[in-house]
């Protein structure tokens, strides 16, 4: 909770809070001109920043940040997996993946994938293997890094308020697993694509 307020506190300071703000269970945020919950279809439309009307279900939702600084709470106590999750327990796991999309960059990640990319490139022509399945591999490898959870010494290493807050963690390692296959996977184009312009230039 400490932590959470400190991230509310950091968007008023950046003015974020001046409009309406829509929080995802994922963690990502929405700035909103304005909006309107339906609660008979299940969904909530609003204007984003750029003027365009849209909706989402609200089954993706935790809450709104008003402008007035209020909160509205869209997520109701709820069942996944049989496991029931309060609003205060899935409010920690939004509030981990809010700190980890904010605070990890995973480049380790960005590299391997370019090292993977660019290598099926250059081996696969090398083996006799036409170079159009060169993609598999880095495919094959952001697939693996998704399968991979940070463990939870990883985690406290890098937020050391993620401590005894079990929801938090989830959040945080669910947001982190994403990161990591994200840029696996522009690792992996960058070296493609860079591998591919030097053997044009090469072969010229």
């Amino acid at each position: 909770m400490k932590y959470f307020s400190l991230f509310v506190f950091s968007l008023f300071a950046s003015g974020l809070l001046a409009q309406d703000t829509i929080v995802l269970l994922s963690g990502e945020i929405i700035p909103v001109k304005s909006f309107t919950i339906n609660e008979k279809e299940n969904i909530i439309s609003f204007v984003n920043k750029r003027g365009k009307d849209k909706f989402i279900e609200l089954d993706f939702i935790f809450s709104v940040r008003q402008s007035n600084g209020e909160e509205l709470v869209v997520y109701k106590d709820s069942v996944f997996e049989d496991d029931s999750i309060t609003v205060n327990e899935m409010r920690e796991f939004v509030t981990g993946s809010i700190t980890a999309s904010e605070t990890y960059h995973a480049p380790l990640a960005t590299i391997s994938g370019f090292v993977v990319g660019a290598g099926a490139v250059y081996l696969f022509p090398m083996a006799g293997i036409p170079i159009f399945w060169s993609p598999v591999v880095p495919a094959g490898y952001s697939a693996i890094i998704g399968s991979l959870t940070p463990k939870e010494k990883c985690i406290l290493r890098n937020c050391p308020e993620a401590s005894g807050r079990p929801y938090f963690q989830n959040g945080y390692s669910q947001v982190c697993q994403q990161k990591r296959v994200t840029n696996v996977v522009k690792g992996s184009l960058a070296g493609m694509a860079a591998m591919i312009i030097v053997a044009i230039i090469v072969n010229k």
